[in-house]
């Protein structure tokens, strides 16, 4: 098996304390869909669920996801 990808959504995560169950619970994401996203392995995502993402760990759009959006 290979690595799991480092994402900057897993670093602001880390930085912030806060673990991708409780972000579920922050923001009604489904725990699963948090953990695609933190390991980079959604291509296609919803603004929303992205500004939702962000607006629970305080950071920007770019600083969480900069790393994947293309």
């Amino acid at each position: 098996m290979g690595r799991s990808r480092i994402t900057n959504l897993r670093r602001m995560l880390s930085k912030k304390q806060m673990s991708q169950k409780e972000l579920s619970e922050a923001t009604g994401i489904p725990e699963y869909k948090i953990s695609l996203l933190a390991r980079g392995k959604v291509k296609h995502f919803r603004m929303t669920t992205v500004k939702r993402i962000c607006t629970a760990i305080g950071c920007s759009v770019d600083e969480a996801f900069g790393d994947i959006m293309v």
